[in-house]
């Protein structure tokens, strides 16, 4: 959760894009695309061939600016900047892009003051009419993990397989986040598709964190390949291979690998049961080779050599969405080995979120999400760490006329740890916020 506090997971991409990225049309996408998408309701479509520019103004409370449960000081906080949409299907070529870069002001803290950015790219290009590239790139620069969103994200950003974790909170530091993904889509009929990707994923802490913390800067390495078949109109099986990398720089953790290799074999199924549900399924075993396990306590280095057999494990999850006119639902929740989202190393992580969105009367609408999440460290036999952490987000927004919004939202969030884990992982926070949007006329650019 590194460019919102609270962000709803959900697996299902819009048929109407991953048809026209070359996958199957007609037919729900299994897991493994790394679509991070956003609730909409139903007969909503977004923008097409049209420049956006807004300008939002956020007002917000803070009451645990630095994010630690001891000596926690509030403060108000300005948030002011434009907002940059560009969407195009030009001949084979299509591209989306989401820019927000937004001064944040403190009122008492100016120290930390900052310039941050907020970046969404998806790029598409039909290399004929079975094959088809498709790059994505989600990146942020901000001042620590508890940030607001200004507006709903117009670009789905990039989820599981391919993103590190987000449902681990770090003590507040200037961080940079950085996930990137590339697919080769080769469709081979109207039925079935393979596509092989290569993803890049980076957490970089810039600046010193508020506690004496020990903060680790994590890269992540993916790659692989998903063969997918449409069973019916409705359902939709795919068979996914992934091999990911996590490599941690800084002080790692004794009885910690600085590096650790997973490989993952995946089956999904997606079925739209009905026109406004749909349900995804996704599981399969998980291994880690030993070479990339074993530790030694002196150092926290990786032996090159050992005969201890690997680590074999489980990744499993599911997700259920319900859309109509008035109403926006998912569910979904999930268990994989994943990374320690900056205060551990590898660990698994499970978690289940619920994120609701509903249209009231005269141009109000509700919204609300919530997200609850427990990662434990491998056992190596020098102690292991858990961390629990449950976040949630409610928001009422009034729309004046098309062209001008306010939105009213109070985010909670709590962390706590047991265990070996990293000093200021415990926290409370609470923050409530104020966000007015004005939009510029829509800019057509033509067909």
């Amino acid at each position: 959760m590194r460019t919102s506090i609270c962000t709803a997971v959900a697996f299902v991409i819009p048929a109407a894009l991953y048809a026209q990225l070359g996958g199957l049309s007609g037919g729900p996408s299994p897991y493994g695309n790394g679509v991070q998408a956003v609730p909409s309701y139903t007969g909503t479509t977004g923008p097409s061939n049209v420049l956006l520019v807004s300008v939002n103004s956020v007002a917000s409370y803070d009451n645990n600016v630095l994010g630690i449960s001891q000596s926690q000081m509030g403060d108000e906080i300005l948030g002011l900047g434009p907002r940059i949409a560009f969407f195009e299907q030009h001949g084979p070529a299509g591209f989306e892009i989401d820019y927000q870069p937004y001064f944040q002001f403190y009122q008492h803290l100016s120290q930390y003051n900052h310039i941050n950015q907020t970046l969404a790219a998806n790029v598409t290009f039909a290399l004929g009419s079975h094959l088809s590239l498709q790059l994505r790139d989600a990146f942020s620069d901000q001042t620590g993990t508890y940030q607001t969103e200004s507006s709903q994200p117009l670009v789905p950003g990039l989820g599981s397989p391919t993103a590190l974790n987000g449902t681990i909170y770090t003590p507040f530091s200037p961080e940079r986040n950085n996930n990137a993904r590339l697919d080769l889509i080769y469709r081979g009929s109207s039925r079935t598709s393979v596509s092989f990707f290569g993803g890049y994923s980076q957490l970089k802490f810039t600046g010193e964190p508020a506690t004496t913390a020990s903060l680790l800067d994590t890269l992540g390495y993916t790659g692989g390949m998903q063969y997918t078949y449409r069973l019916s109109g409705h359902a939709t099986l795919g068979l996914l291979y992934t091999f990911q990398v996590y490599q941690y720089q800084g002080s790692v953790p004794v009885g910690s690998s600085p590096r650790t290799a997973v490989h993952s074999g995946i089956v999904s199924l997606a079925w739209k049961a009905t026109p406004s549900v749909s349900l995804q399924v996704f599981g399969g075993p998980q291994y880690l080779p030993a070479h990339q396990l074993v530790t030694a306590e002196s150092t926290g280095s990786a032996p090159a050599n050992t005969n201890a057999p690997g680590l074999w494990s489980w990744t499993a999850g599911g997700s259920v969405s319900k859309s109509t006119e008035k109403t926006s639902l998912q569910l979904a929740a999930g268990r994989a080995v994943t990374d320690g989202g900056g205060l551990l190393a590898t660990l698994t992580s499970a978690y289940a979120t619920l994120g609701l969105n509903r249209r009231l009367i005269r141009r109000w609408s509700g919204s609300c999400a919530v997200t609850g999440s427990q990662g434990n460290t491998l056992d190596y036999g020098f102690g292991t760490g858990k961390i629990n952490s449950l976040s949630g987000t409610a928001g009422l927004e009034h729309a004046f006329r098309e062209s001008f919004t306010t939105r009213l939202s109070y985010t909670y969030t709590r962390q706590y740890a047991t265990g070996s884990v990293p000093y200021g992982s415990n926290l409370n926070h609470s923050i409530v916020s104020l966000t007015i949007s004005y939009q510029l006329p829509k800019i057509p650019l033509g067909r």
